[in-house]
């Protein structure tokens, strides 16, 4: 009788610490139009502006998909040429407004997702720039990127682009986090960080070449702080920039930032005060 109450109890503990999250009622996700913009409904909450001062033309709900007892929905966003697609993820949750991740993706169109056990893993198809698809993780602890986007072609020689053609701040923070993951910006991130040299090189050049843009002060500097100040990785970016700002190979555009933006860093990395 002791053993089977045991059995009993251990089993209704199991199906209590195992069950799922609740996901509301109505919680199907869909497009509707917000005035002249179109925006995102779940029941009766209207999500206007998901992609924040990310402006897009259009928006497809890409699939909904469960994981870890969650109900997560792909939403990608279609605007310019310049960037032509962008991604997030919502979450229905019971009694509360649904949760949005930040924004995320290459700017190339087309994802595919793919459940394991702890949550979803997003593969973006290649951006303008880039050579391979990158994959970002999302979960109950948020969003995360797997991969470094790498630059199609040779080792970066000249900047991809003018600071005007970013178009906006959106477009500067947009560029910035398909170049150089959220990970890489805290000291936690950056000591599990792995990152391969010439990936360092390019991610190094591209962010020289985004500093020049009149709007990246403070940000830019900001969010490289971390990368600059790491034991790992702190001497080698600035051997890097130097080698960039000498190297006859290079565009001086490219020679011009890599030298304006090692002298930024080194006054952000004198400014910092150790955690």
């Amino acid at each position: 009788m002791r053993f089977r109450l045991a059995v009993g109890f251990a089993a209704v503990t199991l199906a209590i610490a195992s069950a799922p999250a609740r996901v509301p009622r109505n919680s199907e996700l869909r497009v509707v139009t917000s005035g002249s913009e179109e925006a995102l409904a779940l029941g009766k909450t209207t999500l206007s502006r998901p992609f924040g001062a990310l402006l897009v033309d259009h928006l497809r709900i890409v699939g909904a998909y469960r994981s870890v007892g969650e109900l997560y929905y792909l939403v990608e966003g279609t605007a310019g040429a310049t960037c032509p697609a962008r991604y997030l993820i919502v979450t229905p949750r019971a009694g509360q407004s649904p949760a949005i991740s930040a924004p995320f993706g290459t700017c190339g169109m087309g994802a595919t997702v793919r459940r394991d056990a702890r949550g979803l893993i997003i593969s973006v198809a290649p951006g303008p720039a880039d050579r391979q698809p990158v994959r970002y993780f999302y979960g109950r602890a948020g969003l995360r990127q797997i991969d470094m986007p790498r630059t199609a072609g040779a080792i970066l020689r000249r900047c991809p682009m003018a600071p005007a053609q970013l178009g906006s701040n959106a477009g500067l923070a947009a560029e910035l986090d398909r170049i150089f993951p959220p990970d890489y910006r805290t000291a936690s991130g950056i000591r599990h960080a792995q990152i391969g040299p010439d990936q360092l090189r390019e991610m190094l050049a591209h962010m020289a070449c985004l500093a020049a843009d009149p709007d990246a002060e403070p940000v830019i500097p900001k969010a490289a702080t971390a990368l600059f100040v790491s034991k790992r990785y702190g001497e080698t970016s600035f051997a890097i920039l130097d080698d960039l700002a000498s190297a006859p190979a290079s565009d001086p555009q490219l020679r011009a930032s890599a030298r304006t933006f090692a002298a930024t860093m080194h006054y952000y990395v004198a400014r910092h005060e150790p955690l």
